[in-house]
């Protein structure tokens, strides 16, 4: 998108944001209809699961063993997929049957 600044017009590029998951399943029978009902509720929020993986290999520290990476066009639209009622109504059932956190990052660009 062009925006005008001190020094003319230059381009601004949207970064895609991330949301990381790292989970712990204690139940997979009740996790089990989490994992495609989720990937399918990111869609249209423009998103896509990059990483999925069950059993992640450690290579240093502690994490747990579920690890998910989703990537969105930005920011705005993981916040809208979250928060969405599609989302919602799905949420329960990672909650009760697993625990972990999700974490939302931005894209690094590397510095010109």
């Amino acid at each position: 998108m062009p925006c005008a600044g001190r020094r003319g017009v230059y381009r601004v590029e949207r970064m895609s944001a991330y949301v990381i998951g790292s989970f712990h399943v204690h139940d997979p029978e009740a996790f089990a209809p989490y994992g495609p009902a989720s990937a399918q509720s990111i869609q249209p929020h423009g998103g896509e699961v990059v990483v999925a993986e069950f059993a992640s290999e450690v290579i240093e520290g502690e994490p747990l063993p579920v690890t998910v990476v989703m990537r969105f066009p930005d920011k705005d639209a993981a916040h809208a997929w979250y928060d969405s009622e599609e989302y919602q109504a799905i949420r329960p059932i990672r909650q009760g049957s697993a625990h972990g956190t999700l974490v939302l990052v931005d894209e690094f660009v590397m510095p010109a």
